[in-house]
């Protein structure tokens, strides 16, 4: 997913890997037997993220930049898996904090933690139902029809 890997979210999967082996960071070099949840890496982009958003049980983007609605949030989404993203005006407009996903502090690693963890507690059931909210929302608000409409008319004309 093309975000840097941030301290924050390098300092979250840490907290939690104490008690988790099943974790991947997709794109970056990650070594889950080094005991301590390493990540390393500082940038990465992954051109084909369908394969690993359909393999993850939640979809974890703790950005900061003011990027607009995240794509790999919308896929996400739409493939009907949860999701962890940063409070922020792109992110916010995808996730409905507790019903399609969680939304987390900007920058903060202990909320970011808490919240992966959060995810992790939850009943397989209940994660489950979050991303059929999130594919519902998905189909609701951004089919592609939808978003044409929503495009200024001079926009639509080009």
């Amino acid at each position: 997913i093309p975000y840097p890997v941030t301290v924050g979210f390098i300092s979250g999967i840490a907290v939690i890997l104490r008690d988790v082996t099943d974790v991947r960071a997709v794109g970056a070099e990650f070594d889950a037997g080094a005991g301590n949840g390493a990540v390393a890496g500082s940038r990465f982009a992954v051109h084909n993220r369908v394969p690993h958003i359909a393999d993850a049980d939640c979809v974890v983007l703790p950005t900061f930049y003011r990027e607009g609605t995240p794509r790999a949030l919308l896929e996400a989404a739409s493939m009907g898996k949860p999701v962890i993203a940063t409070d922020s005006a792109g992110c916010r407009d995808v996730v409905e904090q507790g019903v399609t996903g969680f939304l987390v502090e900007p920058r903060s690693a202990n909320d970011l933690a808490n919240n992966m963890e959060r995810m992790l507690q939850l009943p397989e059931e209940r994660r489950r139902m979050m991303g059929l909210r999130a594919r519902e929302k998905m189909v609701r608000e951004y089919d592609e029809k939808i978003v044409i409409e929503r495009r200024p008319k001079a926009d639509r004309q080009s």
